[in-house]
């Protein structure tokens, strides 16, 4: 059982969960260096747990990619779901409850910023610790957002062309359900 785990990163740049049980903690990666960096561990309410990297190559080509692992079983399970060229991380959270495709599915949803396409949420399915699909969801700066409470909605305040909106999204249709005619204040 995970009650009570806590996930971190390490001074050392990599990814570490403290089992308050035994007093002991599990390292889930130890490639951090100079040039890649985990950061912002993130729980799903039903035991998954959401790690990011940035990279950056001798070139100066930065990847983002974000992990999933499962941590239930004896060895944990570790999976990338998304890999992105040319962005900056900014936060990421999962949905509150499990998507139309089962008790295993969980949307993923990543706050990303690219010189070329500004910010935009990619929106990735996973079930397991698998990738089913993803999507990005273009809009702002700014572009944030919330959860429904059961997981199938979310509230964006984004900017889209030169207007500010709030959208409620449905994560189960895959589409703007209604852009509400309340003109959000300024997050900028």
């Amino acid at each position: 059982e995970l009650h009570g785990h806590i996930a971190y990163v390490g001074s050392d740049n990599n990814v570490y969960v403290f089992n308050p049980h035994i007093g002991a903690d599990t390292a889930l990666t130890a490639d951090a260096n100079a040039n890649r960096r985990y950061e912002w561990p993130t729980w799903s309410t039903d035991g998954r747990l959401a790690y990011f990297a940035t990279t950056q190559a001798a070139s100066g080509d930065v990847t983002v990619s974000a992990a999933v692992a499962l941590l239930d079983a004896e060895q944990p399970v570790t999976e990338v779901v998304y890999e992105g060229q040319g962005e900056v991380f900014n936060y990421a959270s999962w949905s509150p409850g499990d998507c139309a495709d089962g008790d295993a599915c969980r949307d993923l949803a990543i706050l990303l910023s690219g010189a070329d396409t500004g910010m935009f949420v990619e929106l990735v399915r996973v079930v397991g610790a698998t990738a089913a699909n993803s999507q990005a969801i273009p809009g702002g700066p700014p572009f944030y957002y919330s959860w429904s409470p059961d997981g199938s909605r979310m509230l964006w305040h984004r900017r889209v062309e030169s207007d500010y909106q709030f959208d409620v999204y449905s994560a189960r249709t895959n589409e703007i359900e209604t852009t509400l005619p309340y003109t959000p204040g300024g997050v900028d």
